[in-house]
């Protein structure tokens, strides 16, 4: 065998033995460990729960205001209807 042909072996498969780690880190990057994902998890339905929360607040806000207007509408008009029975 000639020698130049087993250096270029040998750089060979150092080559691969680098970079086979490299390619199979890399997919293994793509998908996190339990823990982390189970974190990340956790605070992505703390957040929307708390996106939930604050609209039903505002919700909540806007039918009391809703409520107080139709309230004091209806309470003007029968004062007026009483004020005018009474004149």
């Amino acid at each position: 065998m000639n020698l130049g042909l087993l250096f270029g072996l040998i750089a060979a498969a150092i080559a691969l033995g680098a970079f086979i780690p490299f390619f199979v880190l890399k997919r293994k990057q793509g998908t996190l460990p339990p823990e982390e994902e189970r974190r990340q998890l956790i605070a992505a339905a703390r957040s929307e729960a708390e996106q939930i929360k604050r609209n039903a607040d505002l919700e909540a806000q806007r039918l009391a205001l809703q409520t107080r207007q139709n309230s004091e509408r209806e309470l003007r008009d029968k004062r007026s209807e009483f004020d005018k029975r009474k004149s």
